[in-house]
């Protein structure tokens, strides 16, 4: 832990929710290096209960629900094509399934 001081202009930056822009500020006013800049910012926002629950709900997710998503609706969408053509050839009475076929000619 270093006793890197965090300057008001870096307090403003996170309280406008500008993470890098703390950090790199504090680095300009201390000359202290990007490591010890950050490490600094994180110990105020831990040390912030306000700060730190806002940059912790800000923190992305991932990215990856909305693929997942897709994907999921894609295979779904799928699934019902067969299905709906299964239940054509079952209904018109015949002996084989080819999807994508149209046995309704």
């Amino acid at each position: 832990m270093t006793d890197t001081r965090i300057p008001d202009e870096a307090i403003n930056a996170l309280e406008r929710g500008e993470l890098i822009e703390a950090v790199k500020l504090t680095n300009e006013r201390n000359g202290c290096g990007l490591k010890a800049s950050k490490d600094a910012v994180d110990a105020y926002i831990k040390a912030n209960p306000r700060l730190k629950r806002r940059f912790v709900s800000e923190r992305p997710s991932g990215g990856g629900n909305r693929a997942v998503a897709f994907i999921g609706l894609v295979l779904v969408a799928a699934i019902l094509y067969l299905a709906a053509g299964w239940a054509r050839a079952v209904l018109s009475g015949s002996e084989s399934y080819q999807p994508g076929s149209d046995s309704s000619s």
